[in-house]
């Protein structure tokens, strides 16, 4: 397990790709994509921020596990860039059901609270993690998983969506995008995450029962 005990920049990703090259599996467990590790291969530079930089090492399986929160489109274009460049992600790449999905009034709760935090401010990427997490916590957040049932999302994307909406709009004066938009968005991204969809823990389960190498990034 490597973790990093700052506030990032300390050259873990730099670490975890040196001993990626030695795992079966690389396990990215929390977090999303307010982190971003550089990875040098050759001549060609790699940006990841989401996903393990074990996925550059042929062979080597990477998971994002239930403790993650990821901005489907954000992820979508990481994945599409290696993929450009010939990175292989069919049958290497697993994303959990349990994983958290950031949306966009997440990200502007994060940059509405964080402008209003004057000299108090913490920081924040504005990525939408927190307000994420915070919904993940309440139990009232949008699973990957849920983007397979369409009652299901349909019924929490719109509390989501509108209890966000309340707090953004007369907080902060600010107006949130409409359920039906966000719910337009997500439904056309569906259908490329289906074949990523998986039970995270029985993989590593069944990888470790056999005896493989799993390296989990913190």
């Amino acid at each position: 397990m490597i973790l990093g005990l700052q506030w990032g920049d300390e050259g873990k990703g730099k670490v975890v790709d040196i001993f990626s090259g030695e795992a079966d599996l690389v396990v990215r467990f929390q977090g999303g994509a307010n982190s971003g590790h550089t990875v040098q291969v050759g001549e060609e530079k790699f940006f990841l921020h989401c996903i393990p930089s074990g996925i550059l090492h042929p062979g080597v399986s990477c998971l994002l596990g239930r403790g993650m929160v990821l901005d489907p489109f954000e992820l979508k274009e990481e994945m599409d860039s290696l993929r450009s460049r010939g990175v292989s992600l069919e049958g290497r790449l697993f994303i959990s059901l349990r994983a958290h999905l950031v949306l966009p009034h997440h990200k502007l709760l994060d940059r509405a609270r964080e402008r209003a935090a004057g000299e108090a401010r913490i920081g924040t990427t504005g990525k939408g993690i927190g307000p994420c997490y915070a919904e993940k916590v309440a139990r009232t957040g949008i699973q990957l998983a849920d983007l397979f049932d369409d009652a299901r999302l349909a019924a929490r994307l719109r509390l989501s969506v509108e209890t966000a909406g309340a707090i953004l709009e007369r907080v902060f004066g600010i107006e949130a995008p409409p359920y039906e938009e966000v719910l337009r968005s997500l439904l056309s991204v569906r259908d490329y995450f289906r074949p990523y969809a998986a039970d995270v823990p029985a993989i590593l389960e069944e990888a470790h029962s056999r005896g493989a190498r799993i390296l989990f990034e913190g």
